[in-house]
C-alpha cells in the first residue's frame, strides 16, 4: 500500500518493514500514480523537506540490484586526456574579470569594475537557443547554448564568435575560467576542460559512476548529471554529480587536479533512507539531500544545506562570512514565496541577491512576507510592483532603503556604486495577459545608486534577460537574453 501522509509511504503488508520517502511529494488533492511499474510523480508546490524532495513531472522506477549495477570505474580509468594535455598558456585572471556564476565563489554577483552611467550598444550576436549567463575573461566572452550542448567563445571586444565545443549533454551551468582554462560540467556526467584560447580538450573526467541514461525534457542524460557547475578554489576544481541522495546511488562529489584531471578528493552522499525501526520524527527527520551549483568562502564547500571542508568532508564548522543561499537552487528562476534566497541570517531574505561587502546586500522582493497561510499576503501582477532594497545584514527589520519598481526583475548586479537591474515590466495587457511573462513585452535595464536607492540610468532591451544573465567586466555589461542574445553594452 502506498499511503501519502507527507510524502510516499510504503506499506509493508509481509514483513512491516514500513518505508518513509518524504523526498517524493505528490500533488494536493491528487497525489501519486503507480502504473506501468513506475511511480508517477506530478508537480507540486510545497516547501516541505525543500532540501531534499524532488520537483517536475518525474517517473520513478525500482533500484537496479546490485548483480545488475556496472562497476563503478576509478582513477585514471575516469580521465581522458585531450589534445592540448599539458599545452597551456596560464593566463590568470584579474580581479576585473568575471570568472564564474555569479563572478565569484560565493556567489556574490557584486564586482568593483566601473561600469559607467552612459552606455549604448556595443554588439549584439544572436546565438540561439537557451542560453547560460556568460562569463568574461582573457579578454573572451564564454557563454552556453544549453539545448545544443555548446560552450562558446566571443571576442570581448566585437562579438566575434571565436570558437566552439560541443560536450556530450547539456550544459545548464556557465563555465568557470581558471589559468587559461575553461571548465564546466554536463548533463552527460562528464566535466570538460578545454583551453580558452581555441577550445581544444585539455583533459575530461566522468563523474557518473555508471553510464547510465535516462529522458529529461526530450533528451537523454546520465543518471548523474554534473550540474553543479565547476568551484576552483585553492588550486583545486570541485563539482557535484548526481540529482538526488535517495536516487541511483546518491550524489558524488569530487576534487581534482585543474591542469590534468587527477582526481584529489571524494565524497558520497546518499540517504537516508528511513523506516519505522529508525525513525521516531516523521515531521522534521533527518533529510537528504539535491545537487546544486557549488559555494565556497576559502576554505568551506557549500551544497545547498550540507558543508564539506577542503577534503570533501562533511563538518559543521563555522562559516566564515555570510553566504547568499537560494531555498529552490541557484537555478530556480520562480518568485515561489515558500522558497526565497536568503543571506546569513534567515531574517535577510529575498530573491537574486547581491552582496559585496559582508554588512549590506541587496534584493528584490515579491511578498511583504514570508508567511505562508495569510489571506492577506498575496500579490497582484500589474499592481504595486516589486519591493527592490537594500539590507543592513546587522539590523534586517530596518533596510538602509527600500522602493516599489515596477520590473518583475530577473537579473542583478552591483558595480562599484551602481545596482544594474533588467526584467519584464510589471504590466498586465488585458487582451495578452501572460505577454510580459513570457518576455514578449520588451523589457528595461535601469541602474540605481546603492548608497541612496536613486534610480540614475534606464535603458531598454528587445526581451528580459536570463535567469542572472548580466556578467559585468572591464567597464561593460554583458547580457544574455531570453530570446538567444548576447548583447554588450558600455561607453
Amino acid at each position: 500500500i502506498i499511503a501519502s501522509r507527507r510524502g510516499a509511504e510504503f506499506v509493508d503488508l509481509e514483513k512491516g518493514l514500513h518505508s518513509i520517502n518524504n523526498w517524493v511529494r505528490g500533488t494536493c488533492h491528487y497525489g501519486m500514480m503507480p502504473a506501468n511499474g513506475f511511480l508517477y510523480v506530478p508537480p507540486h508546490a510545497c516547501v516541505c523537506y525543500i532540501n531534499e524532495k524532488l520537483n517536475g513531472f518525474i517517473a520513478l522506477a525500482p533500484q537496479i540490484p546490485p548483480q545488475f549495477k556496472s562497476r563503478v570505474s576509478k582513477g585514471a580509468s575516469r580521465v581522458e586526456r585531450g589534445t592540448a594535455f599539458g599545452r597551456v598558456d596560464e593566463r590568470k585572471a584579474t580581479a576585473d574579470d568575471w570568472v564564474t556564476y555569479r563572478y565569484d565563489s560565493m556567489r556574490t554577483c557584486a564586482t568593483e569594475t566601473q561600469v559607467p552611467r552612459k552606455l549604448k550598444a556595443l554588439w549584439d550576436i544572436k546565438l540561439g537557443g537557451r542560453l547560460t549567463p556568460p562569463i568574461v575573461a582573457d579578454g573572451k566572452v564564454f557563454i552556453s547554448q544549453i539545448d545544443q550542448h555548446h560552450v562558446i567563445a566571443l571576442d570581448a571586444n566585437n562579438g566575434k564568435v571565436l570558437w566552439e565545443f560541443t560536450a556530450g549533454g547539456r550544459v545548464n551551468v556557465p563555465p568557470t575560467y581558471y589559468r587559461g582554462m575553461v571548465l564546466f560540467g554536463a548533463a552527460d556526467g562528464w566535466v570538460y576542460c578545454v583551453r580558452a584560447s581555441d577550445g581544444e580538450l585539455i583533459w575530461r573526467f566522468r563523474g557518473a559512476p555508471q553510464d547510465r541514461r535516462v529522458c529529461v525534457y526530450g533528451q537523454l542524460e546520465s543518471a548523474h548529471p554534473v550540474n553543479s557547475g565547476v568551484l576552483v578554489q585553492n588550486g583545486i576544481a570541485y563539482f557535484a554529480a548526481g540529482r538526488s541522495s535517495h536516487l541511483d546511488g546518491g550524489i558524488y562529489l569530487y576534487g581534482v587536479d585543474p591542469m590534468t584531471g587527477k582526481l584529489l578528493h571524494t565524497a558520497h552522499v546518499e540517504g537516508p533512507e528511513l523506516n519505522v525501526k529508525n525513525t521516531t520524527d516523521n515531521i522534521n527527520p533527518t533529510q537528504g539531500a539535491l545537487t546544486d551549483i557549488l559555494e565556497g568562502d576559502g576554505q568551506l564547500i557549500f551544497m545547498r544545506h550540507l558543508k564539506f571542508d577542503s577534503e570533501l568532508r562533511l563538518t559543521s564548522a563555522k562559516e566564515r562570512m555570510p553566504r547568499v543561499q537560494a531555498v529552490g537552487g541557484f537555478l530556480d528562476d520562480t518568485y515561489f514565496k515558500r522558497a526565497p534566497w536568503f543571506i546569513g541570517a534567515r531574517a535577510n531574505w529575498g530573491r537574486l541577491i547581491v552582496a559585496n561587502d559582508g554588512q549590506t546586500a541587496y534584493c528584490v522582493r515579491m511578498f511583504k512576507s514570508l508567511h505562508c497561510l495569510d489571506p492577506k499576503n498575496f500579490f497582484t501582477p500589474g499592481k504595486d510592483g516589486y519591493t527592490l532594497l537594500a539590507m543592513n545584514l546587522q539590523n534586517p527589520k530596518k533596510p538602509l532603503w527600500s522602493k516599489s519598481i515596477p520590473v518583475r526583475v530577473k537579473a542583478m548586479v552591483a558595480c562599484g556604486k551602481l545596482l544594474w537591474i533588467a526584467g519584464a515590466p510589471d504590466v498586465i495587457n488585458p487582451r495578452d495577459p501572460f505577454a510580459a511573462f513570457e518576455g514578449r513585452a520588451g523589457a528595461v535595464l535601469w541602474a540605481f545608486s546603492t548608497e541612496s536607492g536613486e534610480r540614475v540610468a534606464e535603458y531598454k532591451l528587445h526581451t528580459p534577460p536570463v535567469f542572472n544573465g548580466i556578467s559585468a567586466a572591464h567597464g561593460r555589461l554583458y547580457i544574455a537574453t531570453r530570446d538567444g542574445r548576447l548583447v554588450c553594452m558600455g561607453r
